[in-house]
This record gives C-alpha cells, sequence and structure tokens, in this order.
C-alpha cells in the first residue's frame, strides 16, 4: 500500500498533491516574530527607552579626601590649629532647563526608534505579501503548464495517428514533441525562479536553509481601500513619520545647543577635623562658566541647526518620493483591476473557446496543427496572464497598505 502510495505521489503534478503553502497571514505573524532585523530594532527601542532616565540626571558627585598639615611632613593634626584632615563632596549642577531639554531629546530619538520599527514591520509585511503574490502566478503557472503537457500529449497521440493514416505530415507530430520539450524547460526555469521567492520567504520568516514551502493555492480577499487613501498616504506612510521624528528630534538637540551656552553650576559641602582644636565645616557654590563658547559651545549650536535643516529637507524629499511611490502604486492598482475584469470577461472564454474550435476542427481535417499549437499557446498564456493580473493586483494593495503605515495588525 505505501509503494502505491509512493507511485502515485510521482505520477500526480507536484501541486495537485504537496501541502498547502501557510496563508499570507500566518507567514506575516512568524516573520515579525522571528525575524532579525525586527528584533534588532526592537532591541535598540528598549535602549532608547532606557537612555531616557540618565539623560535627565545629575552627574554623579565627586568626593575628595584632604590633609593639610602646617608642618609636613610632621604629622600634626591636633598640635597645630592650621592642620586638619577632612572629606569634601562636590555636586556638579545644570543651570534650569538643561536637564529636561537633555530628557526630551532622549525622548525624541525614543520616538525615531518606535517609528523606524513600525516602518520595518510594514515594510516586512509588503515584502511577504508581495512574494507571496508572485509566488501564486508562479504556481498557478506550473499547474497550467503541467495540465498543457497532459493536454498536448493528448495532441501529439491525435497528430501520430493522423499521420499514419495519411491525413496529415509528419510536421505535426515533431511540432508537438518540440512544444513539449519547451514546455518542459518552461517548467524547470519556473522551478529555479520559485526557488529563489522561497529563499526570500525563507529570509523574511528567519527559517533554516532549504526549508520547503507547499503551492500557493489562493490569494486572500483584501478589505476595500478608503476613498482618499491617497491623501492618507501622504501623512501616514512610514518613511515620512520616521522623518518628522527625525525632524523633531533635531529640533530638541538644537535647544540642547542653545542650552549648553548658559554656565553650569556646582555645590560642594566639607567637614574637617583639627584634633583638639575642633572641627571644621565648608560650604561652597560656583560656576563653571562657558569660557570658550566663540569655539566650542556656539559652534556646536551651529551644527546642530544644521542638522535641523538638513533633516527638514530630508522631509521633504521623502515626501517628494512618497508623492511618485502615490501615483506609481495608484496607476498598478487601476490597470490590474481593470486588467483582471478583461481577463474575466474576454481574454480567458475567448482562449478557450478558440482551442476548442481547433481541436474540433483539427480531427476533421479542416484547420492544420500549427492552427491548434497556436491556439494552445494562446489559451495557455490566457489562464497564466490572469493568475499574473491577480498577483499584480494584490501586490498594488500590499504597496498602498505599506504607505498606508500597515503593519499586518501588530501595534
Amino acid at each position: 500500500m505505501r509503494k502505491a502510495l509512493q507511485v502515485l505521489v510521482l505520477l500526480v503534478p507536484w501541486p495537485l498533491w504537496a501541502q498547502s503553502a501557510p496563508t499570507v497571514d500566518e507567514l506575516v505573524k512568524e516573520a515579525l516574530k522571528v525575524n532579525p532585523s525586527v528584533e534588532e530594532l526592537r532591541l535598540r527601542l528598549a535602549e532608547a527607552r532606557v537612555n531616557e532616565v540618565p539623560a535627565g540626571t545629575l552627574p554623579d558627585p565627586m568626593v575628595d579626601f584632604m590633609l593639610t598639615d602646617a608642618r609636613f611632613p610632621r604629622f600634626t593634626v591636633g598640635k597645630e590649629e592650621m592642620s586638619m584632615l577632612g572629606v569634601t563632596v562636590r555636586q556638579d549642577l545644570r543651570y534650569p532647563g538643561k536637564l529636561s531639554s537633555r530628557e526630551k531629546q532622549a525622548q525624541a530619538e525614543t520616538g525615531v526608534r518606535e517609528l523606524e520599527l513600525a516602518r520595518l514591520k510594514a515594510e516586512v509585511v509588503a515584502a511577504i505579501r508581495e512574494t507571496y503574490a508572485e509566488l501564486y502566478a508562479l504556481d498557478v503557472e506550473l499547474e497550467k503548464v503541467e495540465e498543457a503537457l497532459d493536454l498536448l500529449q493528448v495532441l501529439k497521440e491525435t497528430a501520430q495517428a493522423r499521420y499514419a493514416a495519411g491525413f496529415t505530415s509528419q510536421e505535426a507530430a515533431v511540432k508537438a514533441v518540440l512544444i513539449k520539450t519547451r514546455l518542459q524547460e518552461r517548467k524547470a526555469d519556473l522551478a529555479r525562479q520559485r526557488a529563489e521567492l522561497v529563499a526570500m520567504l525563507n529570509r523574511l520568516c528567519n527559517r533554516p536553509l532549504n526549508s520547503p514551502l507547499g503551492p500557493v493555492r489562493g490569494l486572500p480577499p483584501y478589505p476595500p481601500l478608503p476613498q482618499n487613501w491617497q491623501d492618507l498616504a501622504l501623512e501616514q506612510a512610514p518613511e515620512v513619520k520616521v522623518m518628522q521624528a527625525e525632524v523633531a528630534a533635531a529640533a530638541r538637540e538644537v535647544e540642547v545647543a542653545k542650552a549648553e551656552l548658559k554656565p553650569n553650576l556646582f555645590a560642594t559641602a566639607g567637614l574637617g577635623t583639627r584634633g583638639s582644636f575642633g572641627a571644621v565645616a565648608t560650604l561652597g557654590f560656583g560656576l563653571e562658566w562657558p569660557f570658550w563658547r566663540e569655539r566650542k559651545q556656539k559652534p556646536e549650536l551651529e551644527a546642530a541647526q544644521l542638522r535641523l535643516k538638513a533633516a527638514q529637507a530630508r522631509l521633504e524629499a521623502v515626501r517628494a518620493a512618497v508623492r511618485e511611490e502615490i501615483e506609481k502604486t495608484q496607476a498598478a492598482w487601476r490597470n490590474a483591476q481593470e486588467q483582471q475584469t478583461r481577463y474575466q470577461q474576454e481574454i480567458l472564454p475567448l482562449a478557450m473557446a478558440a482551442l476548442e474550435a481547433a481541436r474540433a476542427t483539427f480531427l476533421t481535417g479542416q484547420v492544420d496543427f500549427s492552427t491548434v499549437i497556436e491556439d494552445f499557446n494562446l489559451w495557455l498564456e490566457a489562464e497564466v496572464g490572469f493568475a499574473q493580473r491577480q498577483a499584480q493586483a494584490f501586490a498594488a494593495w500590499a504597496r498602498i497598505s505599506l504607505l498606508l503605515g500597515d503593519s499586518g495588525g501588530e501595534s
């Protein structure tokens, strides 16, 4: 029984018996969970959040131990009134507003990391959806090539029988063999293309080397697009939101640089002993003046302002790129929808009718084999073309979802 099953598996074309691929949503969920690039940005986001607290915290205090000896090298503490042994603590302070500006800058950097993670998730989701659509088109083509080989075998036997009976030339039988060989060549090329797409999905899902993926038997329905999706994309595109956060972070950096023009403060407190002469306490307060501000703080402020302007210019460039992508994707979406309708209503029915008519008239000797082959190729290309149009529509929807910041349902 087991041998018979193995023979059956070998005889039945691969797409018909192989276990189906996971759904696209299952692959998306898997990738967002294990993709190493996503995990890297998750960790960088966690790092940025941890850095927020230190950014708004004062520097560590410094402790100095002090010995004042009036008759050094003799130890005279308790014997000389001027000799003393003590400890001093110094705490560097910050001019009011400096710590809060640094904390806000750290929070702005965290905002950048959050949006970078959201952007990467959306890109991974879109890449999986587009690759899945390409796999669907390839798997349909592989299935149709298998069907075409079966149909061609029937045509080949018919041509050979007609040649043996003297109703047609040997050319028909030779052409049938040639077309079969070309189809086998096409099948091998499709298998190579499929292996490349599976390798891409394996990378996105961080799967082991040569992990198999069954045939994609269909594409899921996708929800209707918002009527104003183009306007939404201009504001919600992940790349735009990341650059907006970069601009905000650069603006916070300018605030920090401006605050550094102000002096820093420090306070000191000390306690010493003079032995039998009694204890000594000291208190102090001072400024760390930005004496070299023309050569240090002001150039740093100017550099921060230039980085802000550069970030603003980059934001405008990103918005222009998003507008271009919206126009291209909109054209691809409309074209795919129109072409699907054309295939369903015209091309597929006409191609099938032409092939059936050619087969029937060939059997009665009214047309030659070349006409049958021509209609056979038209039918095959129509079947494959329809699947490709379906894949193109799904891929266009995936790109629009990317522009809208869709991260596969993950927040």
